[in-house]
């Protein structure tokens, strides 16, 4: 199944690198595609990521690199205005627009992006019962 991947899975990921999440991403049968934007997120919350995780930063960039080779970026796509308009968190515009012009959901935990009807959101628990 293709799915666009959230941020918020890739950072659980890196979190707990033994997680469900993570197996999921290294193990699973999914075609994960992100928009190029998730790079600058991770960049912008590795502290906090470095904290919770209580890896160095190194072990972080490793398993990070890891993780992001099972992911296929994306540049920008171009979606209408009107649907973008229907993406519930204008911080995940991106994911919203990706998962329009793929024609696939989005593998995401968050509940408010999950209030639209425009793509399907799966989250991890979903996704494992699948």
């Amino acid at each position: 199944m293709k799915l666009v991947i959230d941020a918020n899975i890739l950072f659980s990921a890196l979190i707990s690198p033994a997680n469900n999440t993570a197996s999921t991403i290294f193990f699973g049968s999914h075609e994960l595609i992100a928009p190029a934007y998730l790079l600058d997120e991770i960049e912008e919350h590795k502290p906090e990521l470095l904290k919770k995780s209580k890896l160095s930063a190194d072990e972080l960039n490793t398993v990070l690199g890891l993780l992001l080779s099972k992911i296929q970026m994306s540049e920008p796509v171009k979606i209408s205005p009107n649907l973008i308009s229907k993406c519930p968190d204008p911080d995940d515009v991106a994911y919203f627009a990706l998962g329009i012009s793929q024609k696939c959901a989005i593998w995401s935990n968050d509940k408010k992006l999950k209030n639209q009807n425009v793509v399907k959101v799966i989250s991890t628990s979903e996704l494992l019962e699948k």
